[in-house]
Parts: structure tokens; C-alpha cells; sequence
């Protein structure tokens, strides 16, 4: 079999700039236009309200702006979990049918970029190298219906979310591809395995703001360093197992 946790960290480590096709580039600025956009027009809603309130009570650090925050600054983990949380809240960010890649990679990549002074082509970078994995990774732990959703088993899109963030911050910290397979396999191990109905309250945008902190700290944690685990999504005890009844290797 192959390795595909190396495949996918070689391709978002390795990935430059200068590669990517102009519409690519293009499509990247609506993304982070349209994504920052409705996170600021929900900054009065609830949900983003008391999202914001968190992370500035843990006065983190003042390296990354929470949106629509009148200049409160935190950490950048706690960035991606505010703006993570506000991104979702009106549910009109940009979404794949897999989810919604632009609620963890857009935090992400403008947090830590923040926090070292990026440039934008770095950021429009990361985000493409974030979306890419994201999707494939999601594409392929797709479960089937009859088996397994029907059965009320439920459809992990909150899981699957902290690969964006993961791969954006990983990118953001510059790591490396054995340190990015790490960081990939961390965030597989730490995606939230629930994933149920929620009625009509708020824990499901709140969701998309703590996967979108877990990938973060996944990075971070790589990056200051632990005894890698780097094959997190391969095989018959991958991460498709805990998410799905099938795994789509293509």
C-alpha cells in the first residue's frame, strides 16, 4: 500500500507559490474575501460573541486579531478557534461538498501568518496546500449511505475539518514534509469522533472553531517536537476506520 500520509505532507510542504495556476490564485482571494466577509457579518451573533469572549479571557499572547473584534488580539490558536467559530455561524462560508475546508484553512493560515509578518503570496499558499488535503482526505472516508448513515451513524464533517487547519498552520510554521506527515497523522488522532444531531443549537459552529484550534495546536506541537507518528492515515487502523466503513485509497 502507499504511504499516503507522505504523500500529501511531501505535496503541502514541498508546494511553492510560483506552482499554483493564476485561476488557483484567484479562486484562493474570493475564498478568504467571502470567508472573512460573513465572519464579521455574524460578529453580533452569539455564538461568535462568546467564541471571542474565551479567547481573550485567556489572554494568549497579542500575535493574531480576532475579526470584528475591535483589535482584540490572542494567540494564534485562539484566532483560528474565534474566527473559526464566526466563520461558521451564519453557515454561508465557502464550502466543498465535503464541508467547509475555509472555516479551519482561512483562520489558520491568516493567524500564523500574522504572527510571522507573512506576506500574501505565503497565506494564498498555504490555503491552497490546506484545501488540497483537506479535500482528498475527506473525498476518500466518505461512508456509504445505505450501511452506514442511514443507520444513524452520523456524517463526520466536524471530524474531518482539523485537517485544514492542520496543514494551513503547518505550512504557516514552514515544516517540513517528515514533520507535516506528523502533523497530519497528531490532527487524525485528535479529530472529535462525534458527530451527532445537534438540534437547532449552536455547538455545531462552536465545532468548527475547536477542530480549527486542535489542528493549529497539532502543528505547534510538531513543530516544537514529539516521537513522530507519520502513517495516521494508513491502512486497515487509519483514520478512515473511526469516521467511515470504507476508505476510497484513489
Amino acid at each position: 500500500m502507499k504511504e499516503y500520509t507522505k504523500i500529501l505532507a511531501d505535496y503541502a510542504a514541498g508546494l511553492k507559490y510560483e506552482e499554483l495556476p493564476a485561476d488557483v490564485v484567484e479562486q484562493a482571494k474570493k475564498i478568504i474575501l467571502h470567508t472573512i466577509a460573513v465572519s464579521i457579518a455574524s460578529s453580533n451573533m452569539s455564538p461568535t460573541v462568546n467564541a471571542a469572549a474565551v479567547a481573550a479571557a485567556r489572554r494568549s499572547g497579542p500575535d493574531a486579531t480576532i475579526w470584528g473584534a475591535k483589535g482584540v488580539r490572542v494567540s494564534p490558536s485562539d484566532a483560528v478557534y474565534a474566527n473559526g467559530t464566526a466563520a461558521d455561524v451564519l453557515d454561508w462560508e465557502d464550502c466543498t461538498w465535503t464541508g467547509h475546508a475555509s472555516a479551519g484553512a482561512i483562520p489558520a493560515s491568516f493567524a500564523y501568518g500574522e504572527q510571522k509578518h507573512a506576506g500574501g503570496r505565503e497565506v494564498i499558499t498555504a490555503i491552497v496546500a490546506a484545501y488540497e488535503v483537506y479535500q482528498r482526505i475527506a473525498m476518500a472516508v466518505q461512508p456509504d449511505f445505505d450501511t452506514y448513515l442511514a443507520q444513524g451513524r452520523g456524517w463526520g464533517l466536524v471530524n474531518w475539518q482539523i485537517f485544514a487547519s492542520a496543514v494551513a498552520a503547518g505550512k504557516m510554521l514552514g515544516l517540513d514534509a517528515a514533520q507535516m506527515a506528523a502533523c497530519i497523522s497528531l490532527a487524525a488522532y485528535q479529530a472529535p469522533t462525534l458527530m451527532g444531531k445537534d438540534g437547532d443549537g449552536d455547538i455545531y459552529h462552536y465545532a468548527h472553531g475547536i477542530a480549527g484550534r486542535s489542528g493549529a495546536e497539532s502543528a505547534e506541537i510538531t513543530r516544537q517536537g514529539f516521537e513522530y507518528y507519520a502513517d495516521g492515515l494508513e491502512g486497515d487502523t487509519g483514520y478512515w476506520l473511526y469516521v467511515s466503513n470504507k476508505c476510497d485509497w484513489d
